[in-house]
């Protein structure tokens, strides 16, 4: 089985992997002790390591990402732009960010079994289903202890901050990827284990996925579920590159329809 390009792999010497995190950031440190300490895990004893960097980067990931948020989606309203918050910087989404960006392997630590936990988790975020294994907590720390270290190197200026951290965060996730009909954001790589926990949730059958290929390296899946009051709904995804894409696309769909029921019944569209 094969992983990503982030999987541990044996630590670099610390002269080289500044210049690495920084080639990564696309940004050169004027005080490079900063990135050292925030690449240092509180398990290294007798030096500096990420905790107050840490803290205060998570302020100020929070800050950043809400004003950017406030202003990008003026029509929103606080539940919603909640979500949003919770789909960028949830502390899953910023593992994922340390895994995909490949900051893991230049922490300096001495935590036994930090390996396993991030192959685990890689593992499952490229099976696409993150959701399902806890994404360790010092991925995410390692994101925001960054965050911080660049937010002091700049002078604390917040749009500067943002013009280099957008970069590493990536795309925002916007509304048309959140669902706001149920009880957290929607990412559409984490559709079928939000379908699955909807279903447990429901007291529903698993949903039932037939996947068919359409064209050469191309698959189309249908996801069918039968609600409480025996009502079956049926929905088709569209062409994916691999069957797990497919089955995503489809339980994504119907997540949905099934929000769009929802709302409708709220309002009293729909009998009840």
């Amino acid at each position: 089985m094969s992983f990503p390009a982030s999987l541990p792999s044996p630590p670099p010497e610390r002269s080289s992997s500044i210049s690495d995190v920084e080639a990564i950031l696309n940004y050169k440190f004027k005080n490079p002790k900063l990135l050292e300490e925030a690449l240092t895990h509180p398990s290294v004893q007798y030096t500096p390591n990420y905790e107050r960097l840490e803290f205060l980067g998570d302020r100020v990931v929070n800050l950043v990402v809400g004003d950017q948020l406030f202003q990008a989606y003026p029509g929103l309203n606080e539940g919603e732009l909640t979500d949003l918050m919770k789909a960028n910087v949830s502390n899953e989404n910023l593992a994922r960010v340390a895994l995909r960006r490949g900051l893991y392997p230049f922490l300096r630590h001495k935590m036994p079994n930090s390996d396993d936990q991030v192959s685990e988790f890689a593992r499952a975020v490229e099976e696409e289903d993150g959701g399902s294994v806890k994404a360790p907590d010092f991925l995410a720390d390692i994101v925001e202890s960054v965050a911080a270290a660049i937010y002091y190197d700049v002078g604390s200026n917040l749009k500067r901050f943002w013009k280099i951290f957008k970069g590493l965060l990536g795309p925002i996730v916007g509304p048309e990827s959140v669902n706001h009909g149920f009880d957290g954001p929607l990412e559409i790589e984490k559709a079928k284990l939000e379908l699955d926990k909807l279903c447990v949730q429901k007291k529903w059958h698993k949903p039932n996925y037939e996947a068919v290929v359409s064209d050469p390296q191309q698959y189309v899946c249908t996801v069918e579920i039968v609600t409480g009051d025996g009502v079956p709904y049926s929905v088709k995804g569209e062409k994916r590159s691999s069957k797990k894409k497919a089955e995503q696309c489809a339980a994504y769909r119907m997540l949905l329809v099934l929000n769009d029921q929802a709302q409708k019944r709220q309002r009293g569209e729909l009998l009840t």
